[in-house]
């Protein structure tokens, strides 16, 4: 399968497209961006992913010119839209929809909102390069803003809520990318964050309320990770092998998990984890293999750190639906909270 191809003959200029909405608009463009990626049987490798999200960006951007790509317009393109499978147009598709995120967010100042509907949508936002401040909820499907920031990109002050799939941020930030000051509430689906940061950065990531197997698997391996939040977790395998193969995590915060597993071989093969505090864990097979440069172990997280998840949870739920101004302090409040999850008292 020619992983792109030719775009120079495309040309949407001449087609009758005034009368049509804005929304028909954005659906003749998907219709050509897949039109030029016929399905195959083989699979993609992450590189050539990458490869491919750069063409469909560029092309996706031509093609935009002359119409008004809003908050609204994008909201409206998710909501019509359905996608499901582990075929070539549902991954096309979903890189479609991180193009649009991206060409949305590089001049708009305010907080992208996108909530989801009772149609599932597999790999939405899907390789996204670069973007800031958005809040998603209630999206159904696998691979949400899955290796969003990676080779060289960078996504910051993301926060979804309410979202039901595998997958989820996984692969963020990796392959010399960064994704800093992200939230996660209400996650249910295995895998979420999976290698988080690996080869790249991650700065301030939280995640609160998920149910899932190998949730944080392999999270910072040969890459850094400043500062990483999981509370009240259930699932097996959580946070196991984390910061692995020379990996590094300066800050980890992990309570009320339950499951078995739990940071099974984390920092093993010259990796390193700093400044741990544990709280109510509940399982078999705790730290087995670990490396782990001391652990505080508490029965109940201290309560200045709980008061502090507490508002950061209550934070992203009620972001949605505020206004601009609003929505853009409860952003930069959150970042600061997160910093101050990890600074002990005095």
């Amino acid at each position: 399968m020619k992983l792109f191809h030719d775009f120079g003959n495309v040309d949407v200029r001449n087609e009758r497209i005034t009368q049509q909405s804005d929304l028909e608009k954005l659906l003749k463009i998907e219709d050509e961006i897949l039109a030029l990626h016929p399905s195959s049987t083989k699979r993609y490798s992450a590189f050539q992913c990458n490869i491919l999200y750069t063409t469909i960006l560029k092309k996706t951007e031509e093609l935009l010119q002359g119409i008004n790509l809003t908050n609204n317009l994008l909201q409206e393109y998710i909501s019509n839209r359905e996608n499901h499978g582990e075929n070539d147009d549902a991954v096309v598709r979903g890189m479609y929809s991180g193009a649009l995120l991206q060409i949305l967010s590089k001049n708009k100042e305010e907080v992208i909102q996108i909530i989801g509907s009772e149609k599932k949508f597999d790999y939405l936002f899907y390789y996204v390069k670069e973007t800031k401040n958005v809040i998603v909820k209630n999206v159904i499907g696998n691979n949400l803003f899955c290796h969003a920031g990676s080779y060289g990109g960078k996504i910051s002050h993301i926060y979804v809520t309410n979202i039901k799939g595998i997958n989820t941020l996984g692969f963020i930030g990796n392959e010399k990318g960064r994704a800093e000051h992200i939230v996660a509430v209400d996650i249910t689906g295995s895998f979420s964050f999976c290698e988080l940061g690996s080869l790249g950065y991650a700065k301030n990531i939280t995640a609160i309320n998920c149910r899932g197997d190998f949730s944080f698997f392999r999270a910072g391996r040969i890459g850094e990770i400043h500062n990483l939040t999981i509370s009240n977790a259930k699932g097996n395998n959580i946070l196991s092998t984390m910061a692995d193969t020379q990996g590094k995590c300066s800050g980890l915060i992990a309570s009320q998990i339950e499951g078995n597993d739990t940071l099974e071989m984390a920092g093993t093969q010259k990796g390193t984890i700093e400044n741990v505090t544990l709280a109510e864990i509940e399982g078999k097979d705790l730290l087995v293999a670990a490396n782990i440069k001391g652990y505080r172990m508490h029965k109940r997280l201290p309560s200045r750190k709980q008061d502090i998840l507490d508002e950061i949870e209550r934070s992203v739920k009620e972001m949605f639906d505020k206004n601009a101004q609003y929505q853009m302090s409860e952003s930069l409040k959150i970042a600061q909270l997160q910093e101050e999850l990890f600074v002990e008292e005095t």
